[in-house]
C-alpha cells in the first residue's frame, strides 16, 4: 500500500507552508520533519512525501519535491493509528523523518530537477505533469 504524505502539524494541507525539508547531499537527500493525518500511513509499504528542497520567498510553492520513502529506511518512523469517528478500518497516522537518507533515484520527476512536485500535488494542469512524470 502507498500513502501520500502532504499534511503537516503546523501547515495543515497548505502546501505552500510545508516545512519538512530535504537537503541534497551527494546522491541522496536528507529528509527531516513530520507529517500528520496521513491516510494509510501506519500500514503503507512506501510513502510519497512532499518535501521542501529549496525556498523562494517570491513563490512559496517553489521548491516542493516528491520523494519516495520506503518501509525500513533508517530513521523513518510512524506514529500510532489515530482515533477517529468514522472509517475505522482505514488507518490514519503520523510519519516522522529524522535524517532519513533518500536516494536521488527516489525523487519523482523526469525533468531532472527539483521542484516539479508542486505541479503534481497542486493540480496546476496536466501538460506540465505529463512532461515531468510521463503520466
Amino acid at each position: 500500500m502507498t500513502a501520500i504524505a502532504m499534511t503537516e502539524p503546523a501547515a495543515g494541507s497548505d502546501l505552500a507552508g510545508i516545512s519538512v525539508s530535504a537537503v541534497r547531499d551527494g546522491d541522496s537527500y536528507v529528509l527531516n520533519g513530520a507529517k500528520t493525518f496521513i491516510t494509510g500511513g501506519v500500514q503503507a509499504d512506501l510513502a510519497i512525501v512532499v518535501a521542501r528542497t529549496s525556498r523562494d520567498e517570491a513563490d512559496r510553492r517553489a521548491g516542493l519535491t516528491l520523494l519516495v520513502v520506503e518501509e525500513g529506511m533508517a530513521c523513518f518512523s510512524r506514529g500510532r493509528n489515530l482515533d477517529k469517528l468514522g472509517l475505522k478500518s482505514q488507518d490514519t497516522g503520523g510519519l516522522f523523518f529524522d535524517d532519513v537518507w533518500v536516494p536521488v533515484a527516489g525523487r519523482m520527476t523526469r525533468c531532472g530537477d527539483e521542484g516539479p512536485g508542486r505541479l503534481i500535488s497542486t493540480g496546476t494542469g496536466t501538460g506540465p505533469v505529463r512532461r515531468c512524470t510521463g503520466f
